[in-house]
């Protein structure tokens, strides 16, 4: 007599949970976007049609390639249900052991890949841009080494993410999106006027 009956009070507790999350997911979603207009917009008034754009568009294809290869693809999907697994049945030890091994195989492999890529940039962009000029084929290439160090970031917050999902944390993951955007809005606002080979290659 003296317990209280919390347990027909679960399942709404669960139903408002399971909302504010959705909730969340959405909210980060749409301030992404909404961001993601204002990047472009800048993007497009610092750069417009010169070969610095170009070669910029062409310069990241490479690094974002290695990057859904390797994370956002096989990897990406099956992390979140193996992980999950492992934390209802063998507990938080056995899944923590197992997310530090995917991460640091992965980080493994990106480097690996990405160090190859950059030694080999020159021949690559020359074999994709062949119609682009000498000039520009070198700024693809420096910009390509430089964009190589997104997948190494983006991959392991791309893991970082799906265990923070995985617990249920939501709003730290649903938010990472739009400070990536205001980065890159940052850049374009405070670094991109300053840094010379840009200016000059673009001019």
């Amino acid at each position: 007599m003296s317990e209280t009956p919390a347990t027909p009070e679960r399942p709404a507790l669960r139903h408002w949970s399971t909302l504010a999350n959705s909730l969340i997911v959405i909210g980060g979603y749409v301030l992404s976007r909404v961001l993601g207009l204002v990047r472009d917009s800048l993007f497009a008034r610092q750069f417009g049609t010169t070969d610095a754009a170009d070669a910029y568009r062409a310069a990241y294809k490479l690094p974002d390639l290695l990057y859904l290869i390797i994370i956002g693809g096989a990897l990406g999907s099956a992390f979140i249900p193996i992980f999950s697994e492992l934390l209802t049945r063998e507990g938080q030890a056995r899944a923590w052991r197992m997310a530090s091994q995917v991460m640091n195989l992965a980080l493994l492999t990106l480097v690996a890949v990405s160090a190859l890529v950059a030694i080999c940039a020159s021949p690559l962009i020359g074999l994709l841009y062949s119609a682009y000029s000498p000039e520009k084929q070198t700024l693809i290439v420096e910009l390509t080494r430089l964009f190589l160090l997104s997948p190494l970031l983006l991959g392991l917050s791309g893991l970082a993410v799906a265990v923070l999902n995985t617990l249920d944390h939501y709003t730290l993951p649903a938010l990472a999106p739009a400070v990536y955007n205001l980065g890159i809005i940052g850049g374009i606002i405070f670094l991109a006027p300053r840094w010379a080979f840009m200016a000059s290659r673009g001019a």
